[in-house]
């Protein structure tokens, strides 16, 4: 899935949602992006998330609210063309993705921010945020760790670049 930046992460506020946003500001530069949401917790959405398709295991939703707190607001801020969001269990994710994929149009970039899409799909790029302490699975098939202090990013977001329909790390 040469299209997809991967954005995973070593837990909860390791920066991952922080360094997709810098990638989707940065991008939206010279091309269109969309964004893509994916968590296995379950959350009563608000009237601003418009349900696209729901099943027995997940649900997709465009985030229409770029002044909310929530990640997928955070995307569409950064400056998505759109953002997505899939609620879904881990079994299913490569299921829901595929079916996710009917609402982005053929070529386009996307910069997923998931922990569980590794395990079932080869993005164009994957960028595994790590702390040095904390070890994942996902992390081994990572192409480039990255470490974030809480203010700046190992990693020059300029070198992040989407060219031949194929994310590069220069």
């Amino acid at each position: 899935m040469n299209r997809l930046l991967l954005v995973s992460g070593s837990g909860r506020n390791c920066g991952k949602t922080t360094l997709a946003c810098k990638i989707i500001a940065n991008i939206t530069k010279t091309t269109t992006v969309y964004a893509l949401k994916i968590s296995p917790h379950f959350h009563q959405m608000s009237e601003k998330q418009e349900l696209l398709l729901k099943q027995k295991d997940y649900s997709i939703f465009r985030e229409t609210d770029m002044h909310a707190t929530k990640d997928s607001s955070r995307m569409l801020k950064a400056g998505a063309k759109e953002s997505l969001y899939l609620q879904c269990e881990d079994q299913v994710v490569r299921e829901a993705f595929q079916q996710l994929l009917n609402f982005i149009p053929e070529d386009t970039p996307v910069v997923c921010e998931s922990g569980s899409l590794a395990n079932s799909i080869h993005p164009g790029l994957h960028l595994f945020l790590g702390n040095g302490n904390k070890k994942s699975k996902h992390q081994e098939s990572a192409d480039r760790l990255v470490h974030f202090n809480g203010e700046a990013f190992d990693l020059n977001i300029d070198q992040v670049e989407f060219d031949d329909n194929i994310w590069k790390l220069l």
